[in-house]
């Protein structure tokens, strides 16, 4: 039995993944004087945006029964993937969920807008004030904290974990249509690609005696320290395992880019992926630019401009973008800038192991996108240089949107019937010795998942007197291990571990909060004890 499908459907889906967000934001975050127009804008934008997607895509597809097949594995194999990612806090997480954690938090506890107090600062530190607002992009997180303002921080977190799989949903299925192709395999090549990072690894320890741990349990993506190279071009499931927040907005975005079936929500859609993952949509810009640039001068410059004059990308992505540059501006620490320096031998290594050999292996294989792959290749070269911030975040996640091209045009390449079977099989030698890296993410986290279960598990026959059950060469290595990365609860009251500027802005003396915000929450967060 066939399926009737729309791309359509995938692309409006995909839209309101991205859009749901902000109009939360809007609506508890702003005053109501401007959060009622904004709405309105927003939706006439998505009406706009709606009727050109059914125009340009009205034919709906027949699955077939082997394709359905397909993107039942492919589905199958991203809820194991975002299980085991720890979203959810079902599985291991890794250390940044430190914050993450604390923010979903105090979404879910806290009224709206988040204000604290000035305890949020080192004891003794003056300030100038003694509310802060809470500013960073937490877009992602709203649709569950909303959840959870109905059911609770379980409930909200069950939902995250369901949300970021109805992403990765979406992103298989405009890979699809990208791709045009339909198989779970895609769902394999996007768990799986990576840069060299274990060959880096290895040559770090036999060059300058040092590099990352190497072992089952290793997170191996700062190899090139050791090199003087402060760089991290990351792989896919490290992207998803430390920074999901980002990635499946960004990927989403992308996509749409990339695939560009309709001119009516182009820009709109960039201010929405500005307002999720800043950074990474940041980095993409200039890939917007090239790709504009490009059809100007296959169609022309006046019949470009006409393609994308209208009011969706125009009003509303002004609107968008309006609202969001005076919110993130209002961040504290977001005014660092900088140059990162780096040494000469050790950066182009980087450079040759995490993208070189493989653009220029699909330099010669797609000849179609060798501009694409030269510009990919100029910007991965430029963004590790650039340091907004007081890390090194900007480069990690600007770098996002040419790695993800780069990922794109492999699968194109392997899935491509007409690219020679000795081609693919140097490029999948190639992915297999890249794959090291996430198979060392998920290798980590299903250990210490398991061992977290397995010792739940027999704390329970240890209670009913059955622990013989398990055999004693297993029973003797079973104990409790770290598994959820929860230390610091709330973002309301210091912590020495982080930077506390990262995540807040004054109350009083920016445009949005003097003009915009909602001062419904009109005492700070309170200070939650901490008994650690």
């Amino acid at each position: 039995m066939n399926i009737p499908l729309s791309k359509s459907f995938v692309y409006l889906s995909t839209l309101l993944y991205l859009l749901v967000p902000f109009l939360l934001f809007v609506t508890f975050w702003l005053k109501a004087i401007y959060a009622v127009p904004v709405i309105g804008i927003v939706l006439y934008c998505l009406y706009q945006a709606s009727r050109d997607i059914r125009a340009n895509d009205p034919v709906k597809s027949q699955l077939s029964p082997r394709q359905l097949r397909q993107i039942y594995i492919g589905v199958g194999i991203l809820a194991v993937w975002v299980f085991f990612s720890g979203i959810g806090n079902l599985a291991y997480q890794n250390s940044d969920f430190e914050v993450r954690n604390a923010i979903l938090r105090d979404l879910v506890e806290q009224e709206w807008p988040i204000m604290y107090s000035s305890n949020i600062n080192a004891p003794g530190q003056a300030t100038i004030q003694n509310k802060f607002v809470l500013i960073y992009y937490f877009g992602y997180w709203l649709p569950a904290a909303g959840v959870g303002k109905l059911a609770g921080l379980q409930a909200a977190n069950l939902f995250l974990m369901v949300w970021a799989l109805l992403g990765l949903s979406l992103v298989y299925a405009l890979l699809c249509i990208y791709l045009k192709k339909t198989t779970f395999l895609i769902v394999v090549l996007l768990v799986f690609w990576s840069g060299l990072d274990g060959v880096g690894t290895m040559l770090m320890t036999l060059m300058y005696g040092k590099g990352p741990e190497f072992g089952l349990l290793s997170h191996i993506e700062w190899w090139a320290e050791p090199a003087n190279v402060n760089a991290q071009f990351s792989s896919n499931t490290t992207l998803l395992y430390w920074v999901f927040n980002q990635t499946i907005p960004l990927w989403l975005c992308i996509l749409l880019v990339l695939i560009n079936r309709s001119s009516a929500y182009l820009f709109f859609v960039l201010t929405l992926s500005l307002f999720l993952a800043p950074l990474g949509t940041i980095g993409l810009v200039p890939l917007v630019i090239f790709l504009l640039v490009k059809e100007a001068a296959e169609r022309g410059v006046g019949a470009t401009v006409n393609r994308y004059l209208n009011v969706v990308n125009l009003v509303g992505a002004a609107t968008v973008f309006g609202i969001t540059f005076l919110f993130f501006t209002a961040n504290k620490a977001g005014s660092l800038r900088g140059i990162v320096p780096m040494a000469p031998l050790g950066y182009g290594l980087f450079l040759l192991l995490e993208v070189g050999l493989l653009i220029g292996f699909l330099f010669v294989v797609q000849r179609a996108h060798r501009q694409l792959l030269l510009f990919c290749a100029v910007l991965l070269l430029l963004i590790p240089f650039v340091r907004i911030g007081s890390l090194y975040d900007f480069s990690m996640r600007a770098s996002i949107a040419y790695l993800f091209v780069l990922f794109v045009l492999t699968a194109k390449t392997l899935l491509d019937r007409q690219v020679e079977r000795k081609l693919k099989v140097g490029l999948l030698v190639y992915l297999l010795i890249g794959s090291i890296t996430p198979g060392l993410e998920l290798t980590r986290s299903v250990f210490f998942t398991g061992s977290h279960y397995l010792y739940a598990a027999r704390q329970v026959l240890v209670a009913h007197h059955e622990d013989q059950l398990i055999p004693r060469f297993i029973r003797d290595r079973i104990k409790e291990r770290a598994f959820l990365y929860d230390p610091i609860k709330t973002l309301s009251h210091y912590n020495a571990h982080i930077l506390i500027d990262q995540f807040i802005g004054e109350s009083r003396g920016t445009i949005f909060a003097d003009y915009l915000l909602n001062r419904r929450s009109a005492e700070p967060a309170r200070v939650v004890a901490d008994h650690s």
